[in-house]
């Protein structure tokens, strides 16, 4: 008996000695918050992400293991309850919804009705619909998908940075300043590239890049779903090939973290090519912030010309 309660106290001190050397500054749920915070604290903090690039932060499962991660972490950061709203239910301190940190003027929402067709608007100015249809209303997450929209969160997220980390504000403000200047040259590039696309309607499998389409004047016809997994019905497929036909989609694009099945389906049913863009990043040719937008820029481009 003793012998067994000595292994134990082995493997559990193995065990805490383990998640200590696994202790980080910063956690973050996806890729993107990564890039974005390293752009600010640069090599002085070190950030990890909890979620491999592959995988969706809508249907992820949590495992004990990233409890463990998110309690010896300074500074839990997610993004919104609308996406990883699993990490919202993690029981840590300093736990960040970035979110929060996003001007409301800025903020989009998304109006999904069972006929298929939907509107954004500011969440100050969020009307219902007197349509009759079931609907559904919510915050659109997807915000760091639009480098104007980041630029304009940038002193807020510093301010968050100084907070828990006062010894770094010189750098972080020095850093903060250097990246907003960085968004302008790559939303200037954008800008210069979508500007002579001429046939801009588009569909999406869901509404995980409406940022960027609504800041680049792309026309979103409408999307599949709202959240990944639902399906329709025959009736409700017909109407979004009406939609999409009556309206000239020239492209459809789908989300490379999700199983767009039915998306794909729909593309070679009405004969319209679909493109796989990737919000999240961390592969081997998307390892910062810039790389991902102009990863799925040259997607979009390649699409629609």
């Amino acid at each position: 008996m003793k012998k067994k309660l000595a292994v134990l106290l082995i493997f559990l001190f193995a065990v805490s000695c383990k998640h200590q050397n696994d202790k980080v500054d910063i956690l973050v749920t996806i890729y993107p918050f990564k890039f974005i915070l390293q752009q600010l604290v640069k090599d002085e903090l070190r950030i990890d992400v909890l979620l491999p690039a592959s995988v969706d932060p809508h249907t992820y499962e949590l495992v004990p293991s990233d409890l463990i991660k998110a309690q010896n972490a300074e500074l839990f950061i997610y993004c919104d309850k609308d996406l990883d709203g699993w990490a919202a239910k993690i029981e840590t301190k300093n736990k960040i919804q970035l979110s929060d940190y996003l001007p409301d003027s800025l903020r989009l929402n998304i109006t999904y009705t069972n006929n298929l067709t939907h509107t954004q608007t500011h969440s100050h100015n969020l009307n219902p619909p007197t349509s009759s249809h079931h609907s559904h209303h919510g915050f659109d997450p997807h915000f760091w998908t639009d480098p104007v929209t980041i630029k304009a969160m940038v002193d807020n997220i510093a301010d968050l940075l100084i907070k828990h980390f006062p010894t770094l504000e010189k750098n972080i403000i020095k850093n903060s300043e250097a990246f907003k200047v960085k968004l302008n040259e790559l939303d200037s590039i954008v800008s210069s590239k979508t500007r002579i696309i001429e046939k801009k309607n588009i569909f999406t499998s869901h509404p995980f890049y409406n940022y960027f389409f609504k800041r680049y004047d792309f026309n979103i016809v409408g999307f599949l779903e709202v959240s990944p997994g639902q399906v329709l019905s025959p009736k409700e497929m017909k109407l979004v090939m009406d939609l999409v036909k009556s309206n000239n989609v020239k492209a459809i694009f789908t989300n490379k973290q999700h199983n767009d099945k039915t998306t794909k389906i729909l593309a070679e049913s009405v004969g319209i090519k679909h493109y796989d863009l990737d919000p999240i990043g961390g592969t081997e040719n998307q390892k910062d912030y810039f790389s991902i937008i102009n990863y799925n820029l040259d997607i979009i481009i390649q699409a629609l010309k």
